[in-house]
């Protein structure tokens, strides 16, 4: 669902969508646990702690429960708790106003883990009035468990256990591990189009590959070697990337410019195919 968003002032940025939500693709048992708990979610006013390793979709699942719920036409606003300060979470501050939680609509405080005390200490007395005047649904999402951020983070307890009232946990990419050629597929289909080129068919040795690979960077990760298959194709891009590293003297930056993928893209590539030897004879 397309969610509509106010371009008024305040803490956080209004989101039309978030750039994960392919994350909840996929066909496996996780993925489809997951789309049902966000459908029982949304149609609930409840907290939810999301948590997850990095790249795993956790801006996707906060952003989906918000599209489905009665109040999808409100803003959804992301608010980055490293970034947090405490007045936007305290109703006598002169910020107040401009909080995102003083509005109608979500807002998910995103990496709680990162918050500073102050903001933690301001946003538990907000939670904790029952005559507060936030009026936003919060979401939060968390990259470490709630027991483990209490210990090693100095997150609040009383916070975690007012944010946390439901949390959803949204398993790694290696643990998905019937979802990750889909999802894969999905990607290089999206890459082609956009590039206006072919969409490269996956062999059977390619789909073996990425069922055989941890991804360690879940989603982002995925990405940049879908985008690689997309832009160069499997065959052809071994023999074409020599070529480009050779001509620019193993130079990985001006190899990347002139195959028109990002520099990140290229040294999968290269790690892939085992080309580190030709890729550092340049500088970097």
């Amino acid at each position: 669902m397309q969610t509509k968003h106010s371009a008024g002032i305040g803490f956080g940025a209004p989101q039309t969508g978030p750039a994960d939500s392919i994350a909840l693709e996929g066909n496996s048992s996780a993925a489809k646990q997951l789309r049902e708990v966000i459908s029982t979610l949304a149609a609930t006013n409840l907290p939810v702690l999301v948590i997850g390793e990095p790249g795993t979709g956790k801006e996707a699942l906060a952003f989906a429960i918000h599209g489905k719920s009665r109040i999808a036409d409100l803003p959804f606003t992301v608010i980055t708790c490293r970034d947090a300060v405490a007045e936007q979470f305290d109703p006598m501050s002169g910020q107040w106003g401009k909080s995102s939680l003083s509005r109608p609509g979500t807002v998910l405080l995103s990496r709680l883990n990162d918050m500073s005390q102050a903001s933690q200490s301001a946003l538990a007395r907000l939670l904790a009035d029952a005559a507060r005047p936030c009026v936003a649904r919060i979401l939060a999402s968390s990259e470490i468990e709630i027991d483990t951020g209490t210990r090693k983070t100095w997150l609040r307890e009383d916070l975690t256990r007012l944010l946390g009232q439901v949390v959803v946990r949204i398993p790694p990419l290696r643990h998905r591990h019937e979802d990750i050629v889909t999802l894969a597929e999905n990607m290089v289909e999206r890459f082609s189009t956009a590039s206006s080129r072919p969409i490269a068919p996956m062999d059977a040795p390619m789909r073996k590959a990425l069922e055989g690979h941890a991804w360690p960077g879940n989603i982002p990760e995925l990405e940049v070697a879908a985008k690689v298959i997309a832009l160069l194709g499997e065959r052809e891009s071994l023999a074409f990337i020599q070529k480009v590293l050779f001509r620019n003297g193993g130079n990985r930056k001006r190899a990347a410019l002139q195959l028109e993928i990002s520099y990140k893209a290229l040294l999968y590539k290269i790690k892939q195919f085992g080309l580190s030897r030709i890729s550092d004879r340049g500088a970097l």
